[in-house]
């Protein structure tokens, strides 16, 4: 019952902050880039975690698994956290630096409505077939690897949009 209530006081904190620091309020792009589109590269990233998160919690409670609505409200729970922190990296409240490199805020269509259903579709998926967590794991941390050391959250994704679309 505290997961519930807990996700949901953090879900509604999280869409009032999320739509104060995406002023004005705009439509978006279907695909693209973090701040303008509903469904970004980092989508992936969020099936990924999604994957990872339902595999860590059965494992940790392996001796009485989950049901599928504890999973999907600790699905939830764990990414209305992660959107939490990560609007107020994008507005400052973890330093300069970490905000710069966030460069500017994400789309709020995209970071309440595709982020965390898309933690529930890779949690979804990893309950459905167990295997998956072994190549999201490895595509997960190297995505991560070079998004963490390049100049910008922006820079890996404006770079494949460059390449497929030739500019």
């Amino acid at each position: 019952m505290l997961v519930p209530v807990a996700t949901t006081i953090l879900t509604v904190f999280t869409v009032g902050l999320a739509l104060w620091a995406n002023q004005p309020l705009t439509a978006p792009d279907i695909v693209g880039i973090t701040a303008s589109a509903a469904i970004d590269f980092w989508s992936l990233q969020h099936v990924a975690a999604g994957v990872l998160v339902a595999f860590l919690y059965f494992w940790w409670y392996s001796t009485h698994p989950p049901t599928k609505v504890e999973l999907f409200w600790f699905l939830l729970l764990t990414s209305t956290l992660w959107e939490l922190s990560e609007v107020l990296m994008e507005i400052g409240a973890f330093g300069r630096y970490i905000a710069e490199w966030y460069g500017g805020v994400e789309h709020w269509f995209n970071r309440l409505v595709i982020d965390p259903a898309t933690v529930l579709l890779g949690g979804y998926a990893w309950k459905r077939w167990r295997w998956i967590h072994k190549p999201f794991a490895v595509t997960s941390a190297a995505w991560l690897g070079v998004n963490l050391f390049s100049p910008n959250v922006y820079y890996v994704q404006e770079r494949i949009v460059a390449f497929f679309t030739g500019g």
